[in-house]
């Protein structure tokens, strides 16, 4: 009886003691670290800024870097009149009535470099011409002013207007008007963008201008 009792008891002390052992160790996940995700920052394009008015044959090119930005008609007056109001601020305005040798017509300029002569009724083609070899725009950048060459009030075209076809140049005493690029051809006259030179330096320049258009006014 009492070897039963003491297996008893040393049964229940084992189970005890069983019951007291540690736990198998479990296996925890090897933390993985935290990548940042980095958004960029977009970067802000750098405002495109006019730096050149240049006259084509049958165009004004709005210009940039080298870069054509716009291309004004010379049929469109409203067109060209908003573009370069743009790029220099609002002109100066008056209107003129007919004469003998014109409709009535408007005139827009800005910065007394840049004259938009246009027939009132829309009849025909308007009229530019640049007096200056640069003008300063709305932003206060500097806009060279500037033939299809890159030709600009203040040069010496002598060679040029030298190397010309003669149908292509209506000479006076000391003065040309030679033209640069050629637009429109008609039977009695051709016209395009021309320069206006005194003794072969440019005075003006403009388009689109006849040369040898035997016109009376």
């Amino acid at each position: 009886m009492t070897r039963l009792v003491l297996a008893s008891a040393s049964a229940l002390l084992l189970a005890a003691l069983a019951g007291c052992a540690p736990a198998a160790p479990v296996d925890e996940p090897t933390p993985e670290p935290t990548v940042a995700v980095v958004t960029p920052t977009p970067t802000a394009e750098a405002p495109t800024v006019v730096d050149a008015i240049v006259l084509r044959a049958e165009s004004i090119e709005i210009v940039s870097e080298g870069q054509v930005l716009d291309e004004l008609s010379a049929l469109d007056v409203e067109q060209t009149v908003d573009g370069l109001t743009d790029v220099f601020g609002e002109p100066d305005y008056e209107a003129f009535p007919a004469s003998e040798c014109s409709l009535e017509f408007e005139r827009w300029i800005w910065l007394d470099g840049i004259r938009l002569d246009a027939p009132t009724t829309g009849i025909g083609v308007f009229s530019l011409r640049l007096f200056a070899e640069s003008l300063t725009g709305a932003e206060g950048q500097t806009v060279a002013l500037q033939g299809p060459g890159g030709e600009q009030v203040g040069d010496d075209l002598s060679a040029f207007i030298a190397s010309s076809n003669p149908s292509y140049v209506e000479t006076y005493e000391s003065s040309d008007i030679v033209l640069l690029e050629i637009g429109w051809l008609d039977s009695g006259y051709t016209a395009g963008v021309a320069a206006f030179a005194d003794s072969g330096i440019v005075q003006n320049m403009g388009l689109p201008i006849a040369v040898n258009s035997n016109i009376d006014c």
